[in-house]
């Protein structure tokens, strides 16, 4: 059965609530999300999406193309200096939704997208399962 995107959202919400309380980070993600603010966890800290354009791009490109909801987005840096995107979504199927939660393992389906300066946007996309994990305090991701 396919969901609303208020139903969605709310999903989306009850989900970020669940990372922050899993991984003992800032509660204030859940009230940005509330506005519509997507914020990205990288090696420092957090950011907005909205910090960088080509991210904006990728976030927006990958909702209206699945009729997703994005709740949030983990940046890793590999040692070639490649970035790469992995975001956490709410998908239109409802029947989906229980798969799509963090797991007990620490394990979530994320869409994966290298970001590419030539391009505006990114590569490599595709939806695959990460493991989360918390290094220094702030929430990143395993292959």
């Amino acid at each position: 059965m396919n969901a609303s995107t208020a139903e969605k959202r709310i999903e989306a919400l009850d989900r970020l609530e669940e990372l922050c309380k899993r991984y003992n980070i800032s509660s204030d993600l859940v009230s940005k999300l509330q506005n519509n603010e997507i914020y990205v966890s990288y090696g420092m800290g957090v950011k907005s999406i909205y910090s960088d354009d080509r991210y904006v791009r990728i976030v927006q490109k990958f909702e209206e193309e699945n009729n997703a909801v994005a709740y949030h987005v983990i940046e890793t840096m590999s040692p070639e200096e490649t970035i790469t995107l992995s975001i956490l979504f709410v998908s239109d199927l409802k029947n989906s939704w229980e798969r799509e939660k963090i797991q007990p393992d620490n394990k979530v389906p994320a869409f994966v997208s290298t970001v590419d300066d030539y391009m505006g946007g990114g590569f490599g996309n595709d939806i695959m399962t990460i493991k989360l994990y918390l290094n220094n305090g702030h929430l990143t991701r395993l292959a």
